[in-house]
């Protein structure tokens, strides 16, 4: 028979592997878990948090083009007012 572990007591497992150092063999025997299952568990939460950190730098990408577009427009249009103001 198995155990269904929720997920506040997964993130205590995962933090004593990855923020504690402790072994995964350790984990796992001193909480009944399989090794395989907290392997599993702290590869999904560290592929989570590198998706989280791919969005948000995705985001802060988006948002420096954004900038980059305005004053690229800004520069145009001050390039076209000298170029008017030069031919006359």
């Amino acid at each position: 028979m198995y155990k269904l572990y929720n997920d506040k007591e997964k993130q205590k497992l995962i933090r004593e592997v990855i923020a504690k150092g402790k072994s995964v063999a350790d984990v796992a025997t001193s909480n009944g878990v399989s090794v395989s299952t907290i392997h599993r568990w702290v590869k999904d939460a560290q592929s989570f948090k590198q998706e989280q950190n791919s969005d948000k730098v995705c985001n802060q990408l988006e948002s420096e083009i954004k900038v980059l577009t305005k004053e690229r427009e800004t520069l145009m249009q001050a390039m076209a007012i000298y170029i008017r103001e030069f031919n006359k």
